[in-house]
């Protein structure tokens, strides 16, 4: 039988799933803004085929992780749930949804931004269905 690793430290909660005290990291539930944000971040690095989070300002990966704060910002999340998802600062989170901003106005002078944005939609929208 499996058990779950539990933290000694913190005392005061009680896992549900192994009755040991302390809480379990193992089944503790996750807020929805991760969750959600782990499957955008999943989606945009299978379209770019590399990992929006590592450190890096090579133009896919920039974008990529604009697009998934837009998206996210979009669907009614606060800044710092966004920030915390992609391990950046709010204010770099309110610079891409500008950013993300003025390419959808202006969608002639970034065609491959476009491109990644519409793809991300398309699939997002798949997945819906």
């Amino acid at each position: 039988m499996a058990m779950c690793v539990w933290k000694v430290a913190e005392q005061d909660r009680l896992c549900k799933y192994c009755s040991y005290r302390g809480g379990c990291e193992r089944y503790e539930s996750k807020p929805f803004y991760e969750i959600r944000g782990q499957y955008y971040i999943r989606i945009m690095n299978g379209i770019i085929n590399d990992d929006i989070l590592r450190k890096s300002r090579k133009k896919r990966l920039v974008w990529g992780r604009y697009i998934v704060a837009y998206q996210m910002r979009k669907e009614g999340y606060q800044l710092v749930e966004i920030a915390k998802c992609l391990g950046l600062m709010h204010c770099t989170i309110v610079h891409s949804v500008h950013c993300v901003e003025d390419m959808l106005k202006m969608p002639g002078m970034y065609q491959y931004e476009m491109g990644l944005w519409e793809y991300f939609q398309e699939i997002l929208s798949l997945q819906k269905q």
